[in-house]
């Protein structure tokens, strides 16, 4: 059982990291996707409010 819901949270960060970052950007090199998919994943995980943190962002609710 784990291994569904394992991959439902793989399925809907892909989704949501193709919608938001890959779909949005015409990317000519490999180098340049590293850069461009590292900055989309510090500000996802950092800058982005969270639903299952209550709508706050990461490190907002770490420190509460």
């Amino acid at each position: 059982m784990a291994y569904f819901d394992e991959n439902g949270l793989c399925e809907a960060f892909n989704g949501r990291l193709r919608h938001e970052c890959v779909n949005e950007i015409l990317i000519s090199s490999l180098r340049e996707t590293l850069g461009i998919t590292e900055n989309w994943k510090i500000a996802y995980s950092n800058q982005r409010p969270h639903s299952a943190f209550k709508w706050t962002i990461p490190n907002e609710f770490a420190t509460s």
